[in-house]
């Protein structure tokens, strides 16, 4: 049991050293204007966490520089990116709650669509805690694309128009990239040039 648990680790760290130095970007990269600290609660199995990853890593691929993230061990500040212009920074923890949760209920009754996700925010959109449904996630595409989009928003991102979007208002299960109005949300909020 001990060799998988560090087995697991050490592919999720494989996994998850996604944040290029920026001494590292060439003029196909972007300096980074956000750079995202991400905190897993260990509660979460470890598929949902390598989901998570996947997750986050279809917004590290599309954006091609312009985003930068780290796991970290806990839900503080850690240690700040260096950047030639300012940088925003985020700090994101992924937690799971179950369906039985009153506010869930709450939504659920008050909406016409089940909760599968819940992103909660700071009003200057630095601090965030992303919500997992646990008891309603029922296989890794589901997984994934949740904490894609959910992290969208923790990005201080708005829903898209687009229905097959990582951000459309209706989980598109089926995406395995970020569309062209995804990567246009993000770079009217963070104004970017793509």
């Amino acid at each position: 049991m001990t060799q998988r648990v560090i087995a697991f680790i050490c592919t999720l760290l494989l996994i998850c050293s996604c944040s290029a130095p920026p001494v590292l970007y060439s003029s196909y990269y972007a300096d980074p204007v956000v750079d995202v600290n991400v905190y897993i609660s260990p509660e979460l199995s470890n598929e949902t966490q390598l989901n998570i990853v996947a997750g986050i890593m279809l917004w590290e691929r599309s954006l091609k520089g312009l985003m930068t993230w780290k796991l970290v061990s806990a839900s503080m500040p850690g240690n700040e990116i260096m950047s030639r212009k300012p940088i925003q920074k985020r700090y994101v923890t992924f937690d799971i709650t179950s369906e039985q949760e009153t506010w869930v209920v709450k939504y659920d009754n008050t909406h016409d669509s089940r909760l599968l996700g819940m992103y909660v925010g700071d009003s200057l959109q630095e601090y965030a805690t992303i919500w997992l449904i646990v008891d309603r996630l029922h296989n890794k595409n589901a997984e994934t694309i949740i904490a894609a989009h959910e992290f969208g928003h923790a990005l201080g991102l708005d829903h898209v128009e687009d229905k097959v979007s990582v951000l459309s208002r209706l989980y598109a299960f089926d995406v395995n990239e970020l569309s062209k109005f995804d990567v246009r949300e993000f770079c009217d909020h963070y104004d970017c040039s793509r």
